[in-house]
């Protein structure tokens, strides 16, 4: 999803979570560590208008 100089391509569908994801991206790419970050999208955050919901668990690792 992102490249060290913080390009990416792709997604996972935007919004808070794609966000979240993106800084454990970050965070990888500076430690080497990859991680699991679950992304709990089950409780509105500003209003009940969201479309989106549930809980997903995205596998973050370096590759290259």
């Amino acid at each position: 999803m992102s490249a060290k100089d913080g390009t990416f391509f792709g997604t996972i569908g935007g919004g808070c979570g794609e966000a979240e994801v993106w800084q454990e991206a970050m965070d990888v790419i500076a430690d080497g560590k990859p991680r699991i970050v679950t992304v709990d999208l089950t409780e509105p955050l500003d209003g009940e208008d969201k479309i989106c919901g549930g809980v997903m668990d995205v596998f973050v690792e370096r590759v290259g």
